[in-house]
């Protein structure tokens, strides 16, 4: 348990670091989780805080963060209901998980308590249910034009898709999301057009990972025209998640 502590803890003060003005802002915030860790151990008992550090762990590798805290100054993967929380239902309070495909997920025999469950198999549970491109084995077009969405935030498809239409040319249209993503939208979006192809990559860089990861992989070796979109929504802690533009 020290050894993911401890991982944890560097991973929280790099967070704080980058966040926060001042060095001692930043050790501020990062003695306060400390604190934090401090309590819910005395709270929930060290099994129980054991199990939640592994779920924090996970969270963090996978790129997976649950929503943002607005009582307390936690990092993104802080769980702090310990109490209330024994399985994975928790993951639904994320814009990227739905409780109807965590149901599923259940009826499939998939491991559902916090100890058990492994991120990844969020991603083979939704491979299941839509064919993703691989991207060791290129797809040939016949389409010299495509558009390229980082599609971190699915419910502004509908938002996008009146700009796409508007194309003249054929496109094929080249859809990225975060390997945990697990949203029966993804499946609606595939049925809205032809020619669209969606990849499971990590959740890391933003936007700009994806790409470059379609990029090396040869994705867009074959198209003349590449046009790269993203969803992006504005995120303050007083007024949490709060419009949205495409870029």
């Amino acid at each position: 348990m020290l050894s993911i502590w401890l991982r944890i803890s560097i991973q929280n003060y790099k967070y704080f670091a980058s966040k926060k003005k001042s060095r001692m802002e930043a050790i501020r915030c990062y003695l306060r989780i400390e604190l934090f860790y401090l309590s819910r151990l005395v709270r929930v008992g060290l099994q129980r805080h054991h199990s939640l550090l592994n779920v924090e762990s996970k969270s963090i590798s996978s790129g997976l963060y649950f929503t943002a805290h607005t009582s307390l100054d936690l990092p993104p993967w802080t769980i702090h209901q310990a109490e209330d929380i024994e399985d994975i239902s928790v993951l639904a309070n994320h814009h990227l998980i739905d409780r109807e495909y965590l149901s599923e997920l259940q009826q499939a025999n998939f491991p559902c308590s916090l100890e058990e469950i492994e991120f990844e198999e969020l991603a083979t549970f939704m491979a299941s249910k839509l064919q993703f491109s691989d991207l060791a084995r290129q797809q040939q077009s016949s389409n010299k034009q495509a558009i390229y969405i980082h599609l971190y935030y699915p419910d502004l498809w509908a938002s996008i898709l009146p700009h796409i239409n508007k194309v003249r040319e054929e496109v094929d249209i080249l859809i990225t999301v975060p390997n945990f993503t697990c949203v029966k939208a993804l499946v609606h979006i595939a049925n809205s057009r032809s020619n669209i192809r969606f990849f499971q990559t990590e959740n890391i860089g933003r936007d700009v990972y994806p790409f470059l990861r379609l990029l090396t992989a040869g994705v867009f070796d074959n198209y003349d025209a590449v046009c790269k979109l993203h969803t992006k929504k504005a995120y303050t802690p007083q007024s949490a998640m709060s419009g949205w533009r495409i870029r």
